[in-house]
This record gives C-alpha cells, sequence and structure tokens, in this order.
C-alpha cells in the first residue's frame, strides 16, 4: 500500500513497503513554473535527509531536490534527462525524480509531513 507525504522543502514522497518514490510539490511547480531541466542524482549513492541531491530548473528559477530521508539512491527518473517536462504532471507515477531505498521507516514520521500536515504548513 502507498503513503503519500511531504516535505518542508516542497517534496512529496511515496512510501511503498522498501521504496521511497521522491517528486516536487506542486505547490513547488506553481512557485517555480514549469521545469525545463532536471540535473539528477547518481544512482547507489548514500544520501542525508536534507541533503541537496538533484536540481531542476526552470525559465523563472534553478531550485535544489532535497533528499526526504537517510539512505540510498536506488534508481533516477532516467527519461526525465530527455524529458524533465515530465515532472510537470500531478501524477506521481510519471513525475517522481528518484527513488530511495535503504531509509529507516522511523525516520518517516520524524521528517515528513502528512498530507494534512503538509497544507497547514504552505497555508
Amino acid at each position: 500500500m502507498e503513503t503519500l507525504w511531504y516535505t518542508k522543502q516542497h517534496e512529496w514522497v511515496v512510501i511503498d513497503g522498501t521504496l521511497a518514490r521522491v517528486g516536487i510539490s506542486s505547490h513547488a511547480l506553481e512557485t517555480l513554473g514549469e521545469i525545463q531541466y532536471a540535473d539528477l542524482p547518481e544512482e547507489k549513492k548514500n544520501v542525508t535527509a536534507g541533503e541537496a541531491v538533484a536540481t531542476v530548473e526552470s525559465q523563472k528559477a534553478t531550485s535544489d531536490v532535497h533528499a526526504p530521508l537517510s539512505g540510498r539512491i536506488h534508481r533516477i527518473h532516467a527519461e526525465l534527462e530527455e524529458h524533465p517536462a515530465l515532472i510537470n504532471t500531478d501524477d506521481t507515477e510519471t513525475s517522481w525524480i528518484y527513488i530511495l531505498d535503504e531509509f529507516s521507516m522511523e525516520d518517516v514520521s520524524k521528517h515528513l509531513l502528512t498530507p494534512d500536515e503538509y497544507e497547514r504548513y504552505i497555508a
């Protein structure tokens, strides 16, 4: 069963078993505008919660994408190298940037916000 979470840095996280799919929240996309370029992280790299691991660029700005949890980059969404506009969709199956593994489920509730908590945070 998939569970949706958010970070205060405006990433969304879908937890599905031992994997965490990460993308940019629609709130952040409204601010950034349409993404035109994505600099993706290296697969199999260990990351720390809060660390900038990728970069996205729009006509308006460049923004870092942070690791929501400490873990390892399991896989990148390589299709974004040719089609970065996929990030602009609301579909978490299409707009993800990378997938984490080897993270602690205990850290999920420590570092991430529920959808309701995130809505209050951005209000």
